[in-house]
Parts: C-alpha cells; sequence; structure tokens
C-alpha cells in the first residue's frame, strides 16, 4: 500500500526528529523516500 508506506516514512522521520537522530539515519530515510 503507498500511501500505507508514505505514512510510514513520514511518522518514522517526525520520530527521528524527536530522538535527534544523526544525520545518517535522515539520509537512509531519504533514500527510502525515493
Amino acid at each position: 500500500n503507498p500511501d500505507l508506506a508514505q505514512a510510514y516514512r513520514a511518522n518514522s522521520w517526525r520520530t527521528a526528529q524527536r530522538a535527534h537522530a544523526p544525520d545518517a539515519v535522515f539520509e537512509v530515510l531519504t533514500e527510502a523516500g525515493q
């Protein structure tokens, strides 16, 4: 389900931001979103 996958990535992104995740995590999430 593309919508579910997109929502999951968005939620993961927000969670990572709240957790002050390292840049490497954002790079992985960005690549996964492309």
